[in-house]
């Protein structure tokens, strides 16, 4: 299993202190993984609020992170491609490639936020396609040949994209699906890496979107074992479980009322369903597989189960979340490096996704 950071800030201005000091500590703690054996950063993007807003350029950040590591790969986690230019986002990214020596991962998505949509001037309803077709040039920018492109939304005469990235992006384009099986099923059958996000549901329910990217990845004739298949934890690592999940609580509403704030700001999202954390008990997430919390034993149970019930073959965690203290986060970042890390790297694969072939069923 790979093991690596996710950072969407929620900022809390009255804990957090000034933005910029948040922000250049930000920096030194995701630098912090590198020396603790992580494999790689992701950044994600988010705009005009506090749910993430302190990161809207995931390429900024990645060029900084850049400069101060030398070994983890550096992700989008993801950029909204929707929202951009697509020549521009690809040589903002080529940039990121060169700095880094080649350790770019791309993660895209469209986005979940039509408060982000209204005020950059996009139509939210044509995001999906827009996604496609942007990372269809970004694809082929980074061949570093002239390229041209017919889309629907896009158009391209004749260029070639400079700087030219250090390598193509074959094998490091990773989709974010969440809760469409028609995403997930796209997402395999174009032998794309799998992005996902484990609060949201139930793992069983997860579990079942899963076998649709799975079986579309086995149809194009690829090998099961070749996929790549990463999914989004919030992690409390503690010696004491109660005080873990003491914190993880307090956290976890902190995060979502931040989430819905971002998501009132728009009339758009008023139809969009109950709160993930209505009627939450800690207790309950940690049963259903949407959160990592509790002593590193319980941490490990959790992450074996994962590797089982959706055959992942690497996590993406969040350690600051909700209000956490960087002290508080550098513990459970430490613990997870020190007592997780070396267990999960030693323990022998299970096999993933029983009935990995069966139809998709009731979806969620």
């Amino acid at each position: 299993m790979d093991f690596s950071l996710f950072t969407l800030p929620t900022y809390f201005q009255e804990t957090d202190g000034p933005q910029g000091a948040y922000l250049r500590r930000l920096i030194e703690f995701l630098v912090y993984a590198e020396e603790l054996g992580y494999d790689g950063i992701w950044a994600n993007e988010h705009h005009f609020a506090p749910y993430g807003g302190l990161i809207p350029s995931p390429a900024v950040l990645l060029s900084a992170l850049a400069q101060r590591t030398t070994r983890v790969r550096l992700g989008t986690s993801v950029v909204v491609l929707p929202l951009h230019q697509p020549l521009e986002v690809a040589e903002q990214l080529a940039m990121v490639d060169l700095l880094s020596d080649g350790r770019l991962e791309l993660g895209v998505g469209r986005g979940f936020v039509p408060f982000d949509y209204e005020r950059l001037g996009v139509t939210m309803e044509a995001g999906q396609e827009r996604t496609r077709e942007s990372l269809e040039i970004i694809e082929r920018a980074f061949r570093g040949q002239p390229f041209e492109y017919a889309g629907t939304h896009y158009h391209v005469n004749r260029l070639e994209v400079w700087p030219r990235p250090e390598r193509s992006l074959d094998g490091r384009v990773w989709i974010a699906c969440t809760g469409s099986p028609d995403s997930f099923q796209w997402t395999g059958s174009m032998g794309y890496n799998l992005l996902t996000v484990s609060s949201l549901r139930p793992m069983e329910q997860l579990a079942e979107l899963v076998r649709g990217y799975r079986n579309a990845w086995m149809a194009g004739g690829r090998a099961s074992e070749t996929f790549k298949y990463a999914t989004h934890f919030q992690i409390v690592v503690d010696e004491d479980r109660a005080r873990a999940r003491e914190t993880a609580s307090r956290a976890i509403v902190n995060y979502f009322r931040l989430h819905g704030e971002a998501l009132a700001l728009s009339p758009a999202s008023a139809n969009r369903g109950p709160s993930p954390v209505e009627g939450f008990r800690i207790e309950q997430w940690i049963d259903e597989g949407r959160i990592l919390c509790g002593t590193p034993d319980d941490v490990v149970t959790g992450l074996r189960r994962a590797q089982t019930e959706l055959g992942i073959t690497g996590i993406d965690g969040t350690y600051i979340f909700g209000g956490i203290s960087f002290e508080v986060a550098e513990r459970s970042l430490r613990l997870f490096a020190e007592e997780v890390i070396p267990r999960m790297r030693g323990a022998e694969m299970p096999t993933p996704l029983a009935h990995a072939s069966a139809p998709l069923g009731a979806r969620p």
